[in-house]
């Protein structure tokens, strides 16, 4: 099973704190996840995968949190991933992206469910209500969750310089493949 750092925690921990007056049953460690994105342009299409995501599930309620390192996207060509963090995302003043939801019609009790998720997500320092489709897979121990959706780069205030309006995608395809399992 792999282990969280103390910061990343420290930070699921805060965010829960502050967004959440409930209490949470019992929890549900990320263990296994993969965020795609997918920008397709005239000039290039532009891919990146993201493995190092952390985050948490209550399957009491429904509700879970990401904290996505917006450093650990990898690109086919190192400088396209050098002028993502630079340029656009500015990782190291917005070094993660944060995601708190519900599913919503959500039922413990069925194995397979198509279901969607709407919540809060934060990129480069912007926040905005997004709804997630997915599927939802129930095993013994585990949760996988499945589903994608669309960004658009002016909602979070990600500017895209003029001359590079053919290399990037005003519209941002993700793609969320989640494994948790539960915490001993």
């Amino acid at each position: 099973m792999v282990q969280i750092s103390i910061k990343i925690r420290l930070t699921l921990f805060i965010l829960f704190s502050a967004t959440s007056v409930t209490v949470w049953g019992q929890r549900y460690t990320l263990s296994e996840s993969e965020i795609s994105f997918f920008s397709e342009a005239p000039l290039e299409n532009i891919e990146a995968l993201n493995t190092e995501t952390s985050g948490l599930f209550d399957p009491s309620t429904g509700k879970l949190a990401l904290a996505v390192p917006i450093k650990s996207f990898n690109f086919e060509h190192s400088l396209m991933q050098e002028h993502f963090n630079e340029k656009y995302m500015e990782s190291d003043k917005y070094p993660r992206a944060f995601y708190q939801g519900e599913l919503q019609g959500w039922s413990s009790d069925r194995v397979i469910q198509n279901l969607s998720a709407k919540g809060k997500l934060t990129i480069h320092g912007v926040e905005k209500e997004y709804t997630v489709n997915g599927v939802v897979t129930k095993k013994e121990g585990s949760y996988s969750m499945k589903g994608e959706f669309a960004i658009m780069v002016k909602d979070h205030k990600v500017k895209i310089p003029k001359l590079m309006w053919q290399n990037i995608a005003d519209e941002i395809l993700v793609t969320v493949n989640l494994v948790f399992n539960e915490e001993n």
